[in-house]
């Protein structure tokens, strides 16, 4: 072997060698630059669980209220006080069994959502409550319900009543009562669930529709000086009907003015300067 063939192999050899190193020197880096694993933290448990937390009803019968409820656990190791059941809207009445609001750990409880048809239109609607308690920290969880209302006997229009004082001029407005099915039902009384300033409430004498159902009128006269605020209620209207027993309608008078104030006369002329 001469000179020149011993140097070729000699430089094949330490390729060869270099080859191998790479890829442990290419694992050695990644390994090194891998960022480390972070701990898993587990999520933290809510205390109350639900029986259900989505039911569907289906068509339910045509009566003025229709009642759902919810089961619930405290699976926490804390006491849980309930604090609002918020629903998702005003034909929705919440409310605890037996009025009990603490609950014990390993403690179960319901609570019944009352719904009231009788201003709601047929068909399939979709509803929620959503639960606010306290374990020690601020908590809450949502459950959802359906159902499809029927066509309605009795009809209460508008079914919300939404007043909006703005020119500082008494208004009076009207909600109708009809008893579609042909019956006798009569509006036996009327009061708000919390009183509203500048609101007053009277049951006026049936009459017959065109149709020849009875309809009850109730007016609400909103004075013109109610106060500069949003003021919230139920109109509980009773009857002489077992099966309507009461009637809700929202109502909400508002009584904010305007924030942008009328530009004067002198406040629109230009600022532009005089043309050339």
């Amino acid at each position: 072997m001469d000179a020149n063939e011993r140097e070729l192999t000699g430089l094949r050899w330490w390729l060869c060698c270099l080859g191998g190193l790479v890829p442990a020197v290419l694992a050695a880096v990644g390994t090194e630059s891998a960022p480390a694993a972070r701990p898993v933290v587990a999520a933290e448990q809510a205390s109350l669980s639900f029986a259900q937390y989505a039911v569907n009803h289906r068509e339910i019968p045509a009566v003025a209220r229709f009642d759902v409820h919810f089961d619930f656990a405290n699976v926490g190791s804390s006491p849980v006080e309930i604090v609002e059941l918020k629903p998702s809207c005003g034909c929705l009445t919440p409310r605890l069994f037996d009025e009990q609001v603490s609950f014990r750990p390993g403690e179960q409880g319901r609570f019944y959502v009352s719904v009231g048809t009788a201003t709601e239109d047929p068909g399939p609607h979709d509803y929620s409550v959503t639960v606010k308690y306290n374990d020690g920290a601020p908590r809450e969880e949502v459950v959802r319900f359906q159902l499809e209302i029927p066509q309605q006997k009795v009809l209460v229009e508008p079914t919300q009543l939404l007043v909006y004082q703005l020119d500082e001029q008494p208004q009076t407005r009207q909600v109708i009562v009809t008893d579609a099915r042909g019956g006798d039902l009569s509006i036996t009384g009327a009061e708000l669930s919390s009183s509203l300033q500048g609101v007053n409430v009277t049951v006026e004498p049936r009459v017959k529709s065109p149709e020849g159902f009875w309809q009850t009128p109730i007016r609400i006269d909103v004075a013109e000086d109610v106060p500069p605020s949003r003021q919230l209620a139920s109109l509980r209207l009773r009857t002489n009907d077992p099966e309507y027993e009461q009637i809700l309608v929202s109502v909400m008078i508002d009584g904010r003015k305007p924030t942008i104030q009328p530009v004067k006369a002198e406040q629109r002329r230009s600022t532009a300067p005089p043309l050339p």
